[in-house]
């Protein structure tokens, strides 16, 4: 197992000298299959005024304080859809 780890730190070493021998095609594609595994996947969340009827009174409390907060309008957050 030990050689394993080995190869696989000398692979990764040489990582940049592959790259540097693909044509911008090559690289392209062989990063954009490596992508996955380097960038989180995201997931879309649903965010909804909640009804408070089956919450504990500090539940409810911690509902209503945000139900109170503004948000900033200035900033312009389309990046994130």
């Amino acid at each position: 197992m030990k050689a394993f780890w080995l190869w696989l730190e000398k692979e990764i070493e040489k990582i940049p000298e592959y790259l540097a021998s693909l044509d911008a095609s090559q690289k392209l594609n062989v990063l954009t299959r490596l992508i996955p595994y380097v960038i989180p996947k995201t997931t879309s969340v649903s965010v909804y005024k909640a009804d408070h009827d089956g919450f504990k009174d500090h539940e409810k409390e911690a509902l209503m304080l945000s139900e109170d907060i503004e948000l900033d309008t200035d900033t312009d957050w389309s990046y994130l859809k």
